[in-house]
């Protein structure tokens, strides 16, 4: 397919997940904010564990998520996760109950 279309297969692959991400951005944010308050943690200190660090996660890991400054913070500061970050969470337009999403308060 890419060959055909004289596209790279890098290239490719980046369009798929990307499309992906911004599909089911609603239901990633949503699971953010359902692990956010599992945990007892801001939105932006789970959203900084889950890209941080790998699972199974310890006390500490939770501990240290809690001492993260903001996002914003980590922006002027340079930090790349690797992936796009925003200080807060995309809104979503589905009147969902406040259990189901995570609205990044503590």
């Amino acid at each position: 397919m890419c060959n055909l279309r004289g596209v790279a297969l890098r290239a490719k692959v980046g369009e798929i997940i990307s499309g992906h991400f911004v599909r089911f951005k609603p239901l990633y944010v949503k699971r953010v904010g359902y692990f956010a308050r599992k945990y007892e943690l801001s939105w932006e200190a789970a959203y900084i564990l889950l890209v941080s660090r790998d699972p199974p996660y310890k006390d500490e890991d939770f501990a240290w998520a809690r001492e993260q400054p903001p996002l914003a913070l980590l922006e002027e500061q340079g930090t790349n996760f690797g992936c796009e970050v925003t200080a807060n969470p995309p809104k979503t337009d589905l009147k969902e109950k406040s259990d189901d999403i995570g609205t990044g308060e503590t």
